[in-house]
Formats: C-alpha cells, structure tokens, sequence
C-alpha cells in the first residue's frame, strides 16, 4: 500500500515542505494516496483542517505539521482555511505562536480580507501573543489590497 510506504517519511518529516519529503524519499508526492494522506489537494494545498489522514496513520499533527498547512494556506490564499488552522491547533493543545499567526495574515493578505486580518490581530493581542513587523505589515497590506487604507491605522 502506497500510503504504508509514506509512514516513516511523515512520522519524521517534521520540517521543510512537501518538495523536501519528496527529495528525501522519493515519493511521488503528486499521486493520489500520498496528497490524500498529507491532506493536500492538487493547486489548492490544504485541503481540511491538519491532515486528515493524520490519526489513521498514527501520527498527531505538531507545531510543524500546522506551520507547513498554515504556508499551504498563506501561499494558496485561504484565510478561512487558515483559521481553521488556528483553531485546530488549539484543540490539539497547541498555541499558536506569532508565526502561525503571521501565516493566516499573508493569507489575509494575498486575497485583501483586510476584517478578518484585523480580527486575527485582535485574536492575537487578546491571546497575548506579541505582532511582529511581519504581521503589522500583513494587516496594512491586506486593508490597502481591501482599499481600505484608513482600517489600518485603527
């Protein structure tokens, strides 16, 4: 089975990206047993939550896991996929650190959702988690994107 062939691959990857599992394995990291069980989808990234597959396969999604489905959703421009991100991460005892966050704003920001960048950076603030210049600079980007330039002084 394809999938139980990609289990000592995913129990250790815990950096890096889908290509750099591929270099180091030579999976096919485009077939469909391995983008269903990473949880990925073809063009669009993460396709649920952590991967799905995940506790099938005996493994529970760490920081890393969500970090790489977080820049999934951050390159892909899916803010509302990333917020899920947060939230799971959350549910799995993980607190979501200012680079997480900062992966849900680009997301923000490369589709100029600039309320819900904002709302991020309020969700952030109250779970004390200090904004860098990374994420400020999302949340202008993402209200100039929006035109709405003025939302970022506020």
């Amino acid at each position: 089975d394809e999938v139980a062939s990609m289990l000592p691959v995913l129990s250790e990857a815990r950096r890096g990206s889908v290509a750099v599992w591929r270099r180091r394995a030579g999976i096919d990291t485009e077939s469909p047993a391995c983008r269903a069980a990473l949880g990925l989808r073809r063009g669009r990234g993460v396709a649920g939550g952590p991967p799905r597959r995940f506790p099938e396969l005996g493994l529970r999604p760490d920081r890393e896991s969500y970090g790489i489905a977080l820049r999934a959703s951050a390159k892909a421009g899916d803010p509302a996929r990333a917020v899920v991100l947060l939230q799971a991460m959350s549910q799995d005892a993980l607190v979501p650190d200012v680079v997480a966050y900062s992966s849900a704003l680009a997301a923000c920001e490369k589709v100029g959702r600039s309320h819900q960048a904002l709302q991020l950076l309020r969700d952030m603030q109250a779970t004390r988690v200090a904004p860098d210049v990374v994420a400020y600079s999302s949340v202008v980007s993402a209200c100039g994107k929006a035109g709405q330039p003025d939302r970022a002084r506020g």
